[in-house]
């Protein structure tokens, strides 16, 4: 179940609230608050992608000296690619707890992998 299902309206947590609410069909406080830190999420992990790309070809063209360049790309690498914890996943699971949500394993995993091979597996079933 992702942040996108609307089923959280129809659970028990917070029920009351969604039935007295004027526009029914617009996320909560707390979920719009969790769509806000998804976002926000997003919008750090594409920069920090980006800058993986964009600091090495600044460095061959002599704009970024090699040495803040390497330690930079190492650590965007580091924490792109490996499983150390994340401090927006962890406050993103906590709200997700918070709104009854199972929490995440891991924000790409979650976001682009796990869709990807959903979208694989209909294909292929057509």
């Amino acid at each position: 179940m992702g942040i996108y299902d609307r089923d959280y309206m129809k659970s028990e947590v917070g029920h009351e609230f969604n039935q007295k609410r004027a526009i029914k069909f617009l996320p909560s406080g707390n979920h719009l608050y969790l769509h806000f830190i998804v976002s926000l999420h997003w919008i750090i992990v594409l920069a920090n992608l980006s800058a993986m790309v964009v600091i090495p070809i600044l460095c061959l063209m002599g704009h970024v000296a090699w040495y803040i360049a390497f330690p930079v790309v190492t650590y965007l690498s580091q924490l792109a690619c490996t499983r150390i914890d994340c401090p927006f996943t962890n406050y993103e699971n906590k709200i997700r707890k918070k709104l009854g949500k199972p929490p995440i394993d891991g924000f790409i995993k979650h976001y682009f992998y796990v869709p990807y091979l959903r979208a694989k597996r209909k294909a292929k079933k057509q």
